[in-house]
């Protein structure tokens, strides 16, 4: 049984923040928290969540405006029971840098046969919306197995 789940893309301030935020909205049985990978001196930690991401969750009825980005840490590799990720590069990241983390590990978008969910940073607001839909897809799939 998953209690507590972990969505985790590069950076936390476009693709999990809005994740995160359709889980809450969709399965509000579930702890859902959502964390960055990015791990360089010039990481994102506290930055707030894209504008564009900001926009289209807006749009849809969900409020990220407050999100301030996360970087993941072995603790929350630790006290959650599932991590769900952007592409099979965050998986293996995590992987690699995190003891435990396979196990508990997989794709966010493998119930609809999306192996990437593509990073709208720095692209147009349509992107941003086609990420949204791609999410959202995969979060309902989720709900169907939690």
């Amino acid at each position: 049984m998953f209690n507590k789940i972990l969505i985790v893309c590069t950076g936390n301030i476009c693709r999990s923040p809005l994740a995160e935020a359709l889980f809450n909205m969709h399965v509000p049985s579930l702890q859902v928290r959502s964390a960055g990978i990015v791990v360089t001196e010039n990481d994102l930690d506290g930055y707030h969540a894209e504008p564009n991401a900001i926009a289209v969750a807006s749009a849809h009825g969900l409020d990220i405006s407050q999100h301030y980005a996360k970087q993941i840490t072995a603790a929350d590799v630790k006290e959650n029971d599932l991590i769900l990720t952007m592409s099979q590069n965050h998986a293996s990241q995590l992987a690699y840098s995190f003891s435990g983390a396979k196990a508990k590990t997989l794709l966010i978008g493998q119930w609809i046969n999306v192996g990437h969910v593509r990073d709208p940073l720095g692209k147009s607001v349509n992107e941003f919306e086609e990420c949204y839909t791609t999410l959202e897809k995969a979060v309902l799939s989720w709900k169907n197995r939690l």
